[in-house]
């Protein structure tokens, strides 16, 4: 859904019937590990793909290389491949526009890590779902 909302957003921008920033600057983060991918890039000096896939919990290779693809494609991230041992190894480090996105970033995960609490389930609550739950299946 997210791949067909960035085609959608660049197609009218190439068409010149595109002038929405708010819609272009979140078309470009948007999916579901970009901003993951962009706050790990942005606080180190470069990651191997099998870095960035043990760090980032739940992705598939496939979608992390999708997502890699599309930040590359919009010059967010740099894709630098390199040889080592006769074996052909590839880096990926945020591009400077990228980096001018880290503050936003930041922010949206101080935001995020400042109010989790307010929408965490209390825990008593857990244990009740959790004895319901094993009460239906033993019935």
């Amino acid at each position: 859904m997210t791949d067909v909302v960035r085609k959608d957003v660049l197609t009218k921008l190439a068409n010149g019937d595109y002038n929405c920033e708010k819609e272009f600057t979140l078309s470009m983060f948007s999916g579901k590990y970009k901003l993951v991918i962009l706050w790990e890039l942005g606080h180190v000096s470069s990651m191997h793909f099998n870095e960035l896939f043990r760090v980032i919990d739940g992705v598939t290779k496939k979608v992390l290389s999708n997502q890699l693809h599309e930040l590359v494609s919009d010059k967010l991230v740099e894709r630098e491949s390199y040889e080592e041992n006769n074996r052909e190894l590839v880096i990926y480090r945020i591009a400077p526009i990228g980096k001018t996105l880290l503050p936003i970033i930041d922010s949206m995960y101080s935001w995020g890590r400042d109010r989790i609490q307010d929408y965490q389930i209390p825990s008593s609550f857990k244990l009740d779902v959790a004895k319901d739950l094993n009460h239906e299946a033993k019935s």
